[in-house]
């Protein structure tokens, strides 16, 4: 059955640690966020609706319809109502007593869901929303750095114990403006860079990949630093280890953000 729920943050990756279990399997699942906005600000979360299609469309537009006409928001209101689509694949796992298959609440890198596109896909000014593959389409690179326990640290085959993942920032303006159309982070390297100066017995690694990006035509026209910053106002991308590799010692706030350059496709 379709579900709706209060909304609760949720991160997922795209790019995933080596891991030992293997009675993981992984489902699509489609959620619909709605929320009311006034001046590009987000005011409040509706409503959530789930489920593994997008089945889950109509009824949670139509609900965004019934709230709009109950408030008598239409399009010349300054009151907004956005719905919002995400796809996830999402692990289910088996249990080794009656075989039967459940949502995981974690995995042992941390990581359940797998975010593969994200974007408005309705609002009350607009109506529905055309497709991202029809936006202005980009690639977006980021690099975040990372402290580890140099003791535990493997130069050169970091890749295989490490985990980026995506998690978009509910609250930002800049979730209007930008999708995510496609989450699988791409060319995931990381980069010994040397001790952590601020952290004896720590080193630091840069982590770097690609994810698609599209600009929205529903938006102010933004130029490219604008963009980036868009982006990095809508995205992070957080970083997870597996267990027996350690994340520790200080980093200060320039080196803890993840910064962002676009290309165009």
């Amino acid at each position: 059955m379709l579900t709706s729920q209060r909304q609760q943050g949720a991160s997922s990756s795209a790019h995933l640690p080596a891991v030992s279990s293997s009675a993981v399997r992984w489902v699509s699942q489609v959620t619909v966020e709605l929320s009311y906005w006034h001046g590009n600000q987000r005011l409040k979360n509706l409503d959530q609706f789930e489920w593994h299609g997008d089945a889950v469309m109509a009824p949670a537009l139509a609900h965004a319809q019934s709230k709009c006409d109950f408030y008598q928001i239409d399009a010349s209101s300054t009151l907004e109502l956005w719905a919002f689509r995400s796809l996830w694949r999402v692990a289910k796992v088996q249990d080794s007593t009656d075989q039967h298959w459940s949502f995981a609440d974690s995995l042992d890198h941390g990581v359940s869901k797998l975010l593969v596109s994200h974007h408005p896909v309705w609002s009350s000014k607009h109506g529905r929303i055309s497709a991202p593959d029809t936006w202005p389409g980009f690639t977006a690179i980021f690099r975040k750095l990372i402290s580890v326990d140099a003791s535990r640290s493997i130069d050169g085959e970091m890749k295989s114990h490490v985990g980026a993942s995506l998690r978009v920032i509910e609250q930002s303006h800049e979730s209007l403006a930008v999708a995510i159309t496609d989450g699988g982070i791409r060319g995931l390297t990381i980069t010994r860079v040397g001790e952590n100066p601020r952290s004896p017995g720590c080193d630091l690694f840069m982590v770097t990949g690609t994810i698609g990006v599209a600009v929205s035509p529903y938006q102010a026209e933004l130029g490219l630093g604008q963009l980036e910053a868009a982006v990095r106002g809508s995205v992070e991308v957080e970083v997870s280890l597996v267990e027996g590799i350690t994340a520790k010692g200080l980093l200060d706030a320039g080196q803890r953000a993840t910064s962002w350059a676009l290309e165009s496709l």
